[in-house]
């Protein structure tokens, strides 16, 4: 697509290309096709810093999907996207700083997991346990490209679903005791974010009490903080720095749950929707 625009080829079919990877990639299609080469070019140049960040992070040096035996590592340094390149509701616009990781990145990331799951538990029946409320959208995500791939692959694998809730926060910092509601606890945990692993640990525990024959744990995001005394999941989408996110059913205080992307919260939002 980035050769096309400097090879002649007519304006329009450019930006239909353009459209496409934006719709795939999570972002708003800003480009329009009435306002002539010259406006095109111009949003091009302004979207291809961040496609080409999306491609190096996915991708290696010679375009091949990296593979997925460790996490996708988010450097301190980087401090995510423009928010005003992303669709994001009204009534959140003052309360974000930046879009830390696109919703089309996180789909991707989810659906090689979702392979990876299937690679490693051959012909197992699958328990997937979802920890609530957190890790809801990334396990029906999850769920979603396991399907697909049950449907599709050469061989498949029963799945059954479960869920237990857990409340380990409270603002943002993390609860003194660790809840648990529900008690049908059983294989594949399916969590959106793990930072000290104190939740994930407890909770293995009481599923290893109903002695299943393998536990593996699953987790979109794992932080790195010095709090952490080392636990690791068996499968982790992005390995982010110590910053305090939301969105993607990630929450503070209940809000933010509805937002299709990972954000960072501005301190000021924390103060606003403090308990």
């Amino acid at each position: 697509m980035w050769a096309s625009a400097h090879t002649g080829e007519k304006t329009r079919d450019v930006i239909a290309r353009w459209r496409q990877a934006f719709a795939v990639l999570g972002i708003p299609s800003a480009v329009k096709t009435n306002s002539g080469p010259a406006y095109a070019s111009q949003k091009i140049l302004e979207y291809a810093g961040y496609l080409r960040s999306v491609f190096v992070r996915t991708c290696d040096l010679k375009g091949r999907i990296r593979p997925t035996g460790k996490p996708d590592t988010i450097r301190d340094e980087e401090s995510g996207y423009n928010k005003n390149l992303f669709c994001i509701p009204k009534h959140y616009e003052e309360d974000l700083e930046r879009v830390f990781i696109p919703h089309g990145l996180i789909l991707d990331r989810t659906e090689r997991l979702a392979r990876d799951i299937l690679q490693d538990m051959g012909s197992h029946h699958i328990v997937a346990l979802c920890v609530l409320k957190g890790g809801y959208k990334f396990f029906a995500d999850l769920l979603d490209h396991i399907k697909a791939l049950n449907q599709n692959g050469d061989k498949s694998v029963p799945v059954t679903v479960d869920f237990v809730r857990i409340k380990s926060y409270c603002n943002d910092s993390p609860a003194e005791k660790i809840s648990f509601v529900g008690e049908e606890l059983s294989t594949l945990n399916g969590k959106d974010i793990i930072e000290t692993g104190r939740t994930m640990k407890a909770l293995v525990s009481k599923i290893k009490d109903k002695k299943p024959r393998m536990v593996k744990v699953v987790s979109l995001l794992i932080k790195r903080t010095c709090q952490s005394p080392g636990y690791r999941p068996d499968y982790v989408g992005f390995e982010i720095p110590d910053k305090f996110v939301v969105g993607y059913a990630l929450d503070y205080n209940e809000y933010f749950r509805d937002l299709n992307h990972i954000c960072i919260l501005k301190e000021k939002a924390k103060e606003k929707y403090r308990m």
